[in-house]
């Protein structure tokens, strides 16, 4: 069996979802990012943080100040982001 055979970016989100309700880690990032490379999956820092933003979001039932909160910055950072990542956002 090949990394690329099982690897996919659905597992690499749930992979990091579990990282980060244990409360994150700086070598996590870089293990994922070598994983998904291994496997031929497109991965980027700027996933790591959709997949955070994403999180953050669903845990706060869509409340963005909430959200900001959770994430230790201000609402006007959080949406300068979100629009960056292109995440959408139809309130709560």
């Amino acid at each position: 069996i090949l990394p690329r055979q099982v690897i996919t970016r659905k597992s690499i989100e749930n992979a990091i979802s579990l990282v980060m309700a244990a409360g994150g880690s700086t070598n996590a990032v870089l293990h994922y990012l070598a994983i998904a490379s291994a496997a031929g999956v497109k991965w980027s820092i700027d996933d790591f943080e959709r997949v955070l933003i994403s999180q953050a979001l669903a845990a706060a039932n869509g409340n963005v100040a909430e959200a900001a909160r959770r994430l230790r910055t201000d609402r006007p950072n959080l949406y300068r982001r979100m629009r960056r990542l292109s995440i959408e956002w139809n309130g709560p």
